[in-house]
C-alpha cells in the first residue's frame, strides 16, 4: 500500500512518522521545500509525550507529485489548495482514497475539485508543534491518543469500504471513530481551534497559560460560545465525547459560565503543553476565525471576541512581531465587563 501525506504540518509529520512504522511506502509531500529538505537529511523526530525517530522518509515537492498512491491524506492548509488540488487531480491516473484533514468548516472545495472521487473528511484530536523543521513535539498524552485520535466521516456512505480501510490504517496510531455528519466534526474541531488554538496564537502562549489565567479562560469560553451559537443557527449538531458535549457551549447564565470554565479547563489540561502552530512557517493565520465570521454574518450572529482574535493576528502578521500576552488580553476586558454573564 502506497500512502501520500500532503502537507508537512505538525500533525501531518506525526502521522507520516507513525504510519512509516507500519507501512513501508509513505511519502511526505509539501508545497514549501524548507521542511522537506531538513526531513530528507535528518528524518522525522517525534518528541514530547511519545518519542520516535523515523529516518528515510521519502519527500517530494508538490510539483513532483505523481499519483501512484493508494491513499492520499491532505493536511496542507486551505490557502495552498490552488496549487495542490489541480496537481493531484490532473495526476490522478488510478482510483485512490482521498482523506481531508484540512482544518476548515467544510470540505466542499475538495469535494468539488475531486468529483466524482468521494472525499473522506477527518479531524485529528492530538496536538503537536514544530520545535525545528524536522522535530515535532507531541503534547497530547499517548493514553489520550490511544483512546481517541481521529474522527472520520464519508459524505456519501458512512460505512463505505473506503472509510473502513482508512479507519483500519489510522487505528495503528490511535482509536479512530466513524461519525455520520461531516459538518458536525468540522464545526466541533473549529470550536476548539477558535477558542484555544487561535487564542494561544493571539496571546503568544501555551494552552496551559490560557486555562491558568482567569480572564483568558473566560475569553476562551466566550469564543466557544460564539462558535456554538453560529453552528446552532445553522442547525448543525456538534459532536459529543466522553467528556464534552460541544452543543452545551452556549452561555445562558452565570452558573453556566462557571460550569463551562470547568469543562474547558479539564478538556484543555491534557493539551496544556501545546501551543498554537499559527506562527510556524507555512501555516496560515486565522483562517478558521475568518471562516467563522463569514458564517456568523450569514446567520446574524455577533462574534465580537472572534473579531478581536482576527485583529490581533492581522496586526501580528502585518508588523511581523509576536503578540504580547498582557497587552492583548487587555483588549478583551471591555467585552468581558459588558457581558451579561461573567
Amino acid at each position: 500500500m502506497k500512502i501520500a501525506i500532503v502537507g508537512a504540518t505538525p500533525t501531518g509529520a506525526v502521522v507520516a512518522a507513525f504510519l512509516k512504522d507500519h507501512f513501508s511506502d509513505v511519502t511526505l509531500i509539501n508545497v514549501h521545500l524548507s521542511p522537506l529538505e531538513a526531513i530528507q537529511i535528518r528524518g522525522i523526530i517525534v518528541s514530547g509525550t511519545s518519542t520516535m525517530y523515523t529516518p528515510n522518509i521519502k519527500v517530494k515537492s508538490i510539483e513532483q507529485f505523481d499519483n501512484d498512491y493508494d491513499i492520499i491524506f491532505i493536511f496542507s492548509p486551505q490557502r495552498d489548495n490552488h496549487m495542490i488540488l489541480p496537481t493531484i487531480k490532473n495526476n490522478m491516473l488510478k482510483p485512490c482514497i482521498v482523506v481531508s484533514f484540512q482544518e476548515t468548516l467544510s470540505d466542499n472545495e475538495l469535494i468539488k475539485a475531486f468529483y466524482p472521487v468521494p472525499i473522506i473528511s477527518a479531524v485529528c484530536h492530538f496536538q503537536a508543534y514544530f520545535k525545528e523543521l524536522h522535530i515535532v513535539n507531541l503534547t497530547t498524552d499517548s493514553k489520550e491518543i490511544a483512546l481517541h485520535a481521529f474522527d472520520l466521516t464519508d459524505f456519501h456512505d458512512p460505512q463505505s469500504t473506503d472509510i473502513l480501510t482508512i479507519k483500519h490504517i489510522l487505528d495503528f496510531i490511535g482509536q479512530t471513530i466513524i461519525v455520520e455528519s461531516h459538518a458536525s466534526i468540522k464545526w466541533s474541531k473549529a470550536l476548539f481551534n477558535a477558542s484555544i488554538d487561535s487564542l494561544s496564537s493571539a496571546l503568544n502562549c501555551l494552552y496551559g497559560d490560557i486555562i491558568q489565567h482567569p480572564l483568558a479562560l473566560q475569553v476562551a469560553v466566550q469564543l466557544a460560545d460564539e462558535v456554538a451559537r453560529t453552528a446552532k443557527k445553522q442547525q448543525i449538531l456538534l459532536t459529543t465525547t466522553t467528556d464534552i458535549n460541544y452543543n452545551h457551549f452556549i452561555i445562558d447564565s452565570d452558573c453556566k459560565m462557571d460550569e463551562l470554565k470547568t469543562i474547558l479547563y479539564k478538556a484543555v489540561s491534557i493539551h496544556a503543553a501545546s501551543k498554537s502552530s499559527l506562527f510556524e512557517p507555512n501555516i496560515p493565520l486565522h483562517t478558521i476565525n475568518n471562516s467563522i465570521k463569514r458564517y456568523a454574518i450569514k446567520v446574524d450572529q455577533p462574534t465580537p471576541f472572534n473579531d478581536i482574535i482576527i485583529d490581533c493576528l492581522t496586526t501580528a502578521q502585518n508588523t511581523g512581531s509576536l503578540p504580547a500576552f498582557h497587552e492583548n488580553i487587555q483588549l478583551f476586558e471591555p467585552l468581558i465587563k459588558g457581558s451579561h454573564f461573567r
